[in-house]
């Protein structure tokens, strides 16, 4: 590995070895590197010896490449063209030409709502890929942390003093129940209410839930039984069919407030409501589009949440 960093060929090798090539001379060389003759034969003399071959023939004051010599100047042509491209590339990325944004989230429910911010960022920056990456939602940090995202939406604010945060809004949490269910009738519901019931959930049993630490549990209470399902839609409909309850986020309830099949209370008399961030690390560049993408995220998300007096 060691042998990648004492390479005796250097990137003004390259040049030289391209430029004389294409200039026949080292002063016709030297006026397009910008450098005299006598630095352009040092480098031609220091390279020859480090590689212990001879790079050029010099006949009548030109230089002829040799066989190692053309040997260098393809890997010179690559290697140029292969910067210049990347230069460009880094200033297209850096204008906002062109780039990727790469988003995760904590939440699967997030889903719902995303693809449509998506399609209204890319009318602005068609030429910017997003990115969406659903590998660990438990752990949004993670991903940030490894590369892997450049944005996470989070309710779960990470102590470390590398990330950053910017306040998106407050989703309100509601209990969805059957119409036939016997507490249809209240005007909000308690922990104590869900003793005795199986209470469907996206979040599995064995992994941290907003929902128990801060409901369930500083009231010491537990639903009956907790079954674990990712799906929203198979929640719903085991919902319907009076085979249990759930509390889900009010933009995933508000798809379903005209369903005459369900009833949707809050939990509380004041409600129960859930603050999500837009985390980013720190020291992380934010170009101009990724300013504009978490402007929609705040305003669409906000226009989307559910406006309920507290009862």
């Amino acid at each position: 590995m060691d042998e990648l960093y004492s390479q005796p060929i250097e990137l003004k090798h390259l040049r030289l070895i391209l430029a004389v090539a294409e200039e026949g001379s080292l002063t016709k060389a030297g006026e397009k590197l910008f450098l005299s003759q006598s630095a352009l034969s040092h480098q031609v003399k220091d390279l020859e010896e480090k590689l212990g071959v001879y790079v050029f023939y010099r006949v009548n004051k030109k230089l002829l490449l040799t066989e190692h010599g053309k040997t260098l100047l393809d890997c010179a042509r690559t290697v140029i063209r292969e910067l210049d491209q990347t230069h460009k590339q880094i200033n297209k990325d850096s204008n906002g030409e062109s780039g990727k944004l790469r988003i995760c989230t904590e939440c699967y429910t997030c889903y719902n709502w995303l693809p449509a911010i998506i399609k209204q960022f890319s009318l602005t920056y068609p030429q910017i890929d997003v990115l969406v990456n659903a590998e660990n939602p438990l752990k949004p940090m993670e991903l940030l942390r490894s590369g892997k995202a450049d944005i996470a939406i989070v309710f779960t604010k990470d102590p470390g003093a590398d990330l950053q945060y910017r306040e998106l809004f407050n989703d309100e949490l509601l209990a969805v129940l059957p119409t036939s269910h016997r507490l249809t009738r209240r005007k909000f519901l308690s922990p104590r209410d869900f003793i005795g019931e199986t209470l469907l959930t996206h979040s599995s049993p064995s992994k941290r839930s907003y929902l128990f630490e801060n409901f369930f549990n500083p009231a010491g209470l537990r639903p009956a039984k907790v079954a674990h399902m990712p799906i929203t839609e198979a929640i719903i409909e085991m919902v319907k069919a009076n085979l249990g309850v759930t509390i889900m986020n009010s933009w995933t309830v508000q798809h379903y407030l005209g369903d005459k099949k369900l009833c949707i209370l809050p939990l509380g008399k004041s409600g129960m409501y859930r603050k999500w961030w837009l985390a980013s690390l720190k020291q992380s560049e934010a170009p101009g589009f990724r300013k504009l993408f978490e402007d929609l995220l705040r305003e669409t998300l906000f226009m989307k949440r559910l406006q309920r007096k507290p009862a």
